[in-house]
């Protein structure tokens, strides 16, 4: 394994339990007062999730160029959701 799986391993794990947060506010209502912050960080966190796998698949030779492409374009896409959501989320 090299260190760039490990670094894909460690941000799969960072989204699940962002994710998992995320998803125990909204269906059992646990935190009244959890704010867009916390939804802003887990688009993060799974949009580098999706950059590492891109620069995984890119070192390793793995995956099509179109799949790459497509992993690259998801991961900029939620990394950016996310920024938007944490810069609107106090206005």
């Amino acid at each position: 394994m090299t260190p760039i799986t490990f670094l894909v391993l460690f941000c799969g794990l960072m989204s699940v339990i962002a994710v998992s947060r995320v998803l125990k506010a909204e269906l059992f209502a646990v935190d009244s007062e959890r704010g867009h912050g916390e939804v802003g960080a887990a688009l993060i966190s799974v949009g580098v999730t999706f950059l590492a796998t891109f620069w995984m698949a890119l070192e390793e030779g793995m995956a099509s160029w179109s799949l790459r492409g497509v992993v690259l374009g998801v991961g900029i896409a939620l990394a950016l959701s996310g920024i938007l959501v944490l810069l609107t989320a106090d206005r």
